[in-house]
């Protein structure tokens, strides 16, 4: 798949939206903090690198937890709860190469193994050969992370960078704009256990907003 990008248009990575403002009349002012993704807490998004920056629309993508969303105090319905699993970030060194020319390469991968459980399995950065338990069902889903990995990924050369619980959630927004300058898509939006992608559930509230 080929990516386009216009020129005029500039992409912040590594940075998180912290705040923004909205005029009707002339668009939006967005705070942005320069933040690591993976050792983000409160203290360091006050602490880091900040800009400002000014865009006609703002459109929140940033998952279920989405600073959007909150700001405008946009109000949710639907059903929490419902059931619960554990989600795994893993990095296994060469483990795509191996899957892909063994089974093929695919969006997801559906593992049983007998009297363990089922899990199912995304390669979520292929270049940095991470990988992401997107559910687990049976016996796995209450054994420890390296059982799990051990059983599902067939390797031990593999390391855990997050361990995560979550909840079956369905729920949509009220409203998917304010005004004319701010709008909600994705899963800022409505929110569905992510069978069949990487999002859709509390454990990754911090997405992408663009602005």
């Amino acid at each position: 798949m080929q990516l386009y990008r216009y020129s005029n248009t500039k992409c912040f990575e590594g940075w998180t939206l912290k705040d923004f403002h909205i005029d009707e009349n002339s668009g939006v002012t967005a705070n942005i903090v320069a933040v690591n993704d993976e050792t983000a807490t409160s203290t360091t998004l006050d602490q880091g690198s900040k800009k400002c920056i000014f865009a006609k629309y703002i459109v929140g993508c940033d998952g279920p937890s989405s600073v959007v969303a909150k700001k405008l105090q946009i109000k949710f319905d639907g059903l929490l709860n419902l059931a619960n699993t554990k989600s795994l970030l893993v990095h296994a060194p060469g483990l795509y190469d191996h899957v892909t020319n063994k089974l093929g390469n695919t969006h997801q991968y559906q593992v049983i193994r007998k009297n363990f459980g089922l899990a199912a399995i995304v390669a979520a950065d292929p270049a940095r050969d991470l990988w992401n338990f997107l559910f687990l069902f049976g016996k796995a889903k209450t054994c420890a992370p390296d059982e799990v990995c051990r059983q599902f990924l067939g390797t031990d050369n593999f390391e855990i960078k997050q361990n995560r619980s979550w909840y079956w959630n369905f729920f949509i927004a009220g409203e998917f704009r304010k005004g004319k300058r701010v709008f909600l898509v994705g899963d800022s939006a409505h929110s569905w256990p992510p069978f069949g992608a990487l999002g859709g559930n509390t454990s990754y509230g911090d997405g992408e907003c663009y602005i």
